[in-house]
C-alpha cells in the first residue's frame, strides 16, 4: 500500500497545490493513485460521494476512490485552477 504524504514532503503549500493539482487531473483521467495519497489511512476516514454513496475506514474509502476516478473518466471531466482577480 502506498504511503500517505507526510507534512515533511509538503511543507510547501504552492508544492501542495501543484500536487493535489496533478492528482485530480490524473483521478479524472482514470488514475486515482495520486490522489489517494493525499487521504488519511485511518479507520475514522469517510467519504460521501457526488454520485451518492458513503464509505467510513481506509478499506471501504480506497476501493470507493478507484471507482470515482474510473466514473469519472468515463465522463471526460476536467480540472483547472482559478483565482477570482487573478488573471489567467
Amino acid at each position: 500500500m502506498l504511503a500517505a504524504i507526510g507534512e515533511a514532503e509538503m511543507a510547501d503549500w504552492d508544492d501542495f497545490i501543484a500536487y493535489l493539482l496533478d492528482g485530480l487531473r490524473r483521478f479524472v483521467e482514470g488514475d486515482a493513485e495520486p490522489y489517494k495519497r493525499l487521504w488519511s489511512r485511518r479507520d475514522d476516514v469517510t467519504i460521501f460521494g457526488g454520485s451518492g454513496g458513503y464509505e467510513q475506514g481506509w478499506a471501504n474509502v480506497g476501493p470507493r476512490l478507484d471507482w470515482a476516478a474510473e466514473c469519472a473518466s468515463c465522463l471526460g471531466a476536467g480540472v483547472f485552477m482559478s483565482r477570482p482577480g487573478v488573471p489567467e
